[in-house]
């Protein structure tokens, strides 16, 4: 097999770009309020659905040891169960490639009647979700190819989890340390 160098390298210029402009789309004040939400809170929902829930799922890995429960809900139905019956101590993050889709935008004005906090992690960070969170913050996607806007948006997305992690971590270095040790002589 011939490893194509070019795509090896144009690859990791796409990630670099990828962070670099989810970087500059996140607003210091407003990351340090959800970073504060996020460790106050009791639990976390993610509601996501397709591909966005394998992110959701890969996000429910690393935040676990932050020493809180952290839920994924796909099917719709019980994303409209958890809309309805979360409660308030916990906090809600919704992704969504596009911002736009019914049962994800259904969900989140479910959420903004109960004053449930939520964080919508979208591309589109002035569309119709936007106004029905109580956060966004802007994931980058590209529009003209499908796939890769499926890769970049995941990029993106994973990035803004990695991000969270590494804060809640810091705050919480020493539960987050035993969680993790303990977890560890768990799984081995």
């Amino acid at each position: 097999m011939i490893v194509d160098l070019n795509a090896l390298i144009k690859t990791a210029q796409l990630y670099d770009n990828i962070i670099a402009r989810t970087k500059n789309n996140i607003s210091l004040t407003q990351y340090d309020e959800i970073i504060d939400v996020l460790n106050k809170c009791e639990a976390i929902d993610i509601i996501a659905t397709d591909m966005n829930a394998d992110i959701a799922h890969y996000a429910q890995h690393i935040l676990m040891p932050i020493g809180k429960p952290v839920y994924v809900y796909e099917n719709q139905d019980l994303q409209v169960h958890a809309s309805l019956n979360v409660p308030s101590t916990h906090v809600v993050i919704l992704v969504t490639k596009t911002g736009y889709k019914r049962h994800i935008l259904d969900n989140a004005r479910i959420l903004c009647r109960r004053a449930i906090t939520t964080i919508a992690i979208t591309p589109d960070d002035k569309g119709p979700i936007s106004k029905c969170v109580t956060y966004t913050i802007k994931a980058e996607s590209n529009e003209t190819f499908v796939k890769l806007r499926d890769v970049i948006f995941s990029i993106s997305t994973k990035f803004i989890f990695d991000l969270f992690f590494t804060s809640l971590c810091a705050i919480n270095y020493e539960n987050t340390l035993n969680s993790d040790e303990f977890y560890n002589k768990t799984v081995d």
